[in-house]
């Protein structure tokens, strides 16, 4: 960061999630874990410091969690060890995923590893990412990357210290490019799938696809050519159905797209199987702004001459809301 930015006390803001690869299954035989992971500094001035727990994923020995932690980094090259924990939840079964409950693990949840990394070493990685070997089997995967350009708005922070910590393609040409949005904005969404391939017929030709669908935005690390995409929500499953309604649902502007509504992003579509690996169904390459210009007209949740087409023909994603809410 440079003399100015230093002597104006502006923090540097950061995105940190994790992700992990082949972890050693906690579970049962017959079963597979659902690991999720807890974010604690483990050193330097913020020793102690809790960034948060992530979602659980079902079933999954490699998980890429939505999570995404924000850290106003107020002095770059400062020590701040962040330790990752990735415990087996064996709560209840069936609450939402997508919500951490406490920070803390559970009585019943299982240890499957941990590793430790420094921020800034996360943040001067190619790609902006570094990766760790777990003791006995697998590897974490922990990015760090700057946020937007500006650290005021309306966003609400705990500070320690002198850190702040928040637990938290269209077919059309392009408009010009919008201005980034205030801090603390919303994005409401709701969406539904039109006509979606079936890719679980079964033998009989009977069953049907259980979609849910993820969005990913585009993380680019511009020094080393490195990019990928990170997903940001993930909704519930919805059973045996080739024309759903998913939940409308809010997400952080900024978690979303860096508070820039023209940023990267990507809806796919999935399959939900209990005991394999979930099946894409299709995707689309999508920015916030185009689903607001590609909303259904007049309320049509049928709306397929503004819907968007998920690739090879695999169906449409009708887009019933998209809406900014400002702080």
């Amino acid at each position: 960061m440079s003399s100015s930015a230093s002597s104006s006390r502006e923090p540097r803001r950061i995105q940190v999630s994790v992700r992990a690869k082949d972890l050693k299954n906690a579970a049962s035989r017959f079963k597979k874990s659902d690991p999720y992971a807890v974010l604690t500094i483990t050193g330097g001035p913020y020793d102690g410091r809790r960034l948060g727990r992530t979602e659980t994923i079902r079933n999954n020995l490699s998980p890429d969690w939505c999570k995404i932690f924000l850290v106003d980094y107020w002095a770059p090259g400062t020590y701040c060890p962040i330790t990752i924990g990735i415990f087996d939840d064996n709560g209840d079964k069936n609450t939402d995923p997508m919500q951490a409950r406490s920070d803390r693990p559970g009585e019943a949840d299982v240890g499957m590893g941990e590793a430790t990394c420094d921020l800034h070493e996360m943040i001067e990685s190619p790609g902006n990412e570094r990766s760790v070997d777990l003791p006995h089997e697998g590897r974490i995967f922990m990015h760090a990357v700057d946020s937007v350009g500006h650290s005021g708005g309306g966003s609400s922070s705990t500070h320690v210290g002198s850190t702040s910590f928040h637990g938290a393609s269209s077919s059309a040409s392009a408009p010009p490019a919008l201005p980034l949005q205030p801090l603390g904005s919303r994005f409401k969404l709701h969406i539904r799938g039109l006509d979606l391939d079936n890719v679980e017929s079964g033998i009989l030709g009977l069953n049907r696809t259980d979609p849910y669908f993820e969005i990913s935005k585009k993380l680019i690390d511009h020094s080393s050519g490195i990019t990928r995409w990170k997903p940001v929500y993930r909704s519930a499953h919805v059973k045996n159905i080739l024309n759903p309604f998913w939940d409308e649902f809010y997400i952080d502007l900024e978690i979303l797209c860096n508070c820039d509504l023209d940023w990267p992003l990507k809806l796919t579509v999935l399959d939900h199987d209990k005991k394999t690996r979930h099946k894409i169904v299709g995707s689309v390459e999508v920015t916030a702004s185009a689903m607001m210009r590609h909303r259904s007209v007049n309320g049509n949740n049928a709306d397929r001459e503004n819907a968007f087409q998920l690739q090879n023909g695999a169906g449409r994603i009708c887009i019933l809301a998209a809406d900014v809410i400002l702080p």
